[in-house]
């Protein structure tokens, strides 16, 4: 059987999960964001699930998450690490920040055969999108990588700014760039939301511009590129202690010099996170409605 994996980057998670967003409970019965994650990529047909992880959580993050995940799917576990470099390179002494999306990705290299998709660990992304990643997957060519487009208005939060890739789309749906724009917040009484762009300025959007929420779907020649990527960013550091090679854009690099094309499809699913307290009344609040409708039918995490 030909796998098709979900590749999750979890490393963000501390060694201690009282208070994380990726382990709070959304449900009453104390199923995480990342179990609803699971659930829907199992349904779709992944039937490999990698865990990007930091060495010193393992054992508290394989009792928690890993346990409930062990028993739905064949699981994995991958991990990031400072000090996984190329040949010929050495950490700058006053490195502590991970090395960023990219390199998250690039851990799971011996993991992954087939064709992947990658998640945030902390986001709910909607079951259509993940039955849609995998039937693109099973077409997807080498050189080739797809999104799944969010309407920007469906990921913003009632309370405050979020960051956000903004998207811009060419003819046939070939995804052209990647720009993070930062504090959006939809402006009151117009169809338009209030941003940084990347230099700083403050720009309008349109509410319908589409965004990138992290997930991408890859052909797995693409960690020869990522490596090459990465050496490359490691050769240019402008700032040792703080500069990440980012997911985004490593693709969006990879367009510029053709290297990579990219497609990008609409999804009608609204994308939902914890980037403020509130939000996770919202989030809980959805996540009832559902299972009240019967999309959901599973009772506890292990099930």
């Amino acid at each position: 059987m030909k796998d098709y994996t979900l590749l999750v980057l979890a490393a963000g998670m501390g060694s201690r999960f009282g208070g994380l967003k990726q382990i709070t409970p959304v449900d009453e019965m104390d199923n995480f964001i990342i179990d609803y994650s699971i659930h829907d990529a199992v349904l779709a047909g992944f039937n490999h699930v990698v865990f990007v992880i930091k060495k010193e959580n393992e054992a508290d993050f394989r009792k928690t998450i890993g346990a409930r995940t062990e028993v739905k799917v064949r699981t994995s576990y991958a991990f990031q690490d400072l000090a996984d470099v190329p040949p010929g390179f050495t950490v700058p002494a006053e490195r502590v920040k991970p090395w960023g999306t990219g390199h998250a990705v690039l851990a799971a290299r011996n993991l992954i055969t087939g064709p992947f998709a990658t998640i945030n660990g902390d986001d709910f992304y909607g079951r259509e999108v993940y039955v849609e990643m995998h039937n693109q997957l099973t077409t997807l060519a080498s050189g080739a990588c797809v999104m799944p487009g969010y309407r920007l208005e469906a990921t913003l939060s009632e309370t405050g700014g979020v960051s956000r890739g903004i998207c811009a789309e060419g003819e046939g749906g070939q995804l052209i760039s990647v720009e993070e724009h930062h504090n959006i917040k939809k402006m009151f009484g117009q169809n338009l939301a209030s941003a940084e762009n990347s230099a700083g300025t403050v720009v309008t959007l349109p509410l319908d511009a589409p965004v990138s929420m992290n997930m991408w779907g890859f052909a797995p020649d693409i960690f020869a590129d990522l490596e090459h990527a990465f050496t490359m960013h490691l050769q240019t550091l402008k700032n040792p202690e703080k500069d990440e090679f980012y997911l985004p854009g490593f693709v969006g690099d990879m367009i510029t010099n053709s290297r990579l094309t990219a497609k990008i499809w609409h999804t009608p699913a609204k994308w939902s996170g914890i980037t403020h307290r509130t939000d996770l009344e919202e989030l809980t609040a959805k996540l009832a409605a559902y299972r009240a409708e019967g999309i959901y039918r599973f009772y506890s995490c292990s099930t």
